[in-house]
């Protein structure tokens, strides 16, 4: 993995062993551990003829949760999980934008309401 990602991983993977360790509630809090987390969905369109191209990159950064291909204006739709203290712009910035053949992402935060 290149030295651009390593600090990321480094970091969210300890908390992927944490999730193993403890279990993961939909809410994004690890129990036990008091980590609160963002689950956030990006949808992803891509340029015509990229979208597997796209899967492959988002797959190799190991930044995502969930991935699907999906139907509709988008072609991708990923799920993560983002420490509540992530900045979610800079982190979709730094991490999934800078992919080609991205053409437009929309993304969903998702809140705790019940």
């Amino acid at each position: 993995m290149s030295d651009q990602f390593s600090s990321f991983t480094a970091k969210h993977n300890w908390l992927l062993v944490q999730f193993g360790e403890m279990g993961m509630v939909f809410s994004g809090i690890l129990k036990g551990k008091g980590i609160a987390m963002t689950c956030l969905f990006v949808q992803i369109r891509c340029r015509p003829g990229t979208a597997y191209d796209v899967a492959a990159q988002i797959v190799m950064r190991e930044i995502h949760s969930e991935l699907y291909s999906t139907s509709g204006d988008f072609d991708l739709m990923m799920k993560l999980y983002l420490p509540n203290d992530e900045d979610i712009g800079l982190f979709i910035n730094d991490n999934l934008l800078n992919i080609d053949g991205i053409e437009r992402t929309y993304t969903i935060q998702t809140f705790k309401a019940f």
